[in-house]
C-alpha cells in the first residue's frame, strides 16, 4: 500500500497540471469572448478640387492623410479638449485626469474598413462604463472633428493667398509686356514687324490665362465664403471630417 507521502508527490503534480489547464481554459474564454466597445463612424473624404469638385486627391496622399488622422485623434490636442467639453466635467471628477488621458490614448482604435473613407473609431467598456465610454468616444469624435475641419479652413485659406499672388504676378507682367508692346508700336520707323507680332501673340495668351485664373481666384472667395457661413451655422467645409451618428455600443 502506497504511503501518504508517495500519494501526496503523486498528487501534487496532478493538481498542477489540472489547476494550468483550467488556468489555459480561462484565458482563452476571456480572449476569445465578445467584448464591449463604444463605436462611433467618421466619414473621412478625400479632397476634391475646390474648382471642378473632381476626386483629385491621389489615394497614396489620401491614406497618408488617414495615417496623420488616426495620429491626430489620440493626440493630447484632441484627448485634452474632449475632455474639457462641458459634458465631460463630471466623467473628469469621476478620476485622476492624468491616468484617464493615457487610458483613452492607449484604448482608442481607428480602422477603415475595405480600405474606404470611413473611420471606426473604437473605446473598449472598461475603465469607464458603457454610457461613459458612449459620452467619451462622442466628446473624442466631436473635438477630432473641429481639429480637422479647422485644418481643412486654414488649408484653403492659405491655398488662396498662394493662388491671389500668382494671380498678382501675372497681371504685373501683362501690364509690363502690353507697356513695351506700345512703345514698340510707338517707335519711329522701321518697326520690327516680327517682334511686334510675337508680343501681341504673347499678350493675347497671356490677358485669357489671366481671365482664367481670376475666375478661379472668384471660385476660392466663394468656396470660402461658403465655408465661413456654414461655420456660422453649425456646418462644415465639405472636405471636413463627418460623424455619421452619434456612438453606440457594440460587441465583437
Amino acid at each position: 500500500m502506497p504511503s501518504p507521502s508517495h500519494s501526496a508527490r503523486t498528487l501534487l503534480p496532478l493538481l498542477a497540471i489540472m489547476a494550468l489547464i483550467a488556468g489555459a481554459g480561462v484565458a482563452a474564454w476571456w480572449f476569445n469572448s465578445p467584448r464591449e466597445y463604444a463605436v462611433v463612424y467618421v466619414q473621412i473624404p478625400r479632397y476634391r478640387s475646390i474648382l471642378d469638385g473632381a476626386d483629385s486627391e491621389p489615394w497614396d496622399e489620401y491614406r497618408r492623410r488617414r495615417g496623420d488622422y488616426k495620429s491626430l485623434l489620440v493626440s493630447p490636442l484632441v484627448i485634452d479638449a474632449a475632455l474639457t467639453r462641458p459634458e465631460m466635467a463630471t466623467l473628469r471628477q469621476s478620476g485622476e485626469r492624468q491616468a484617464l488621458q493615457e487610458w483613452l490614448r492607449q484604448s482608442i482604435a481607428a480602422v477603415f474598413p475595405n480600405d474606404g473613407e470611413l473611420m471606426q473609431i473604437s473605446l473598449p467598456v472598461g475603465h469607464l462604463d458603457a454610457d461613459q465610454s458612449i459620452q467619451m468616444l462622442d466628446a473624442v469624435a466631436t473635438s477630432f472633428h473641429e481639429k480637422v475641419a479647422l485644418r481643412v479652413r486654414l488649408d484653403r485659406a492659405a491655398l488662396m493667398i498662394d493662388f491671389k499672388t500668382v494671380v498678382d504676378d501675372m497681371k504685373n507682367r501683362l501690364e509690363a509686356q502690353l507697356k513695351d508692346l506700345h512703345k514698340m508700336e510707338s517707335a519711329p520707323p522701321p518697326a520690327d514687324a516680327t517682334a511686334i507680332a510675337f508680343l501681341k501673340e504673347r499678350c493675347s495668351l497671356e490677358r485669357k490665362l489671366l481671365g482664367e485664373c481670376e475666375l478661379q481666384l472668384l471660385t476660392f472667395h466663394l468656396a470660402n465664403e461658403l465655408d465661413d457661413r456654414s461655420g456660422r451655422s453649425g456646418r462644415y467645409p465639405a472636405d471636413a471630417p463627418q460623424i455619421l451618428q452619434r456612438a453606440a455600443m457594440a460587441r465583437h
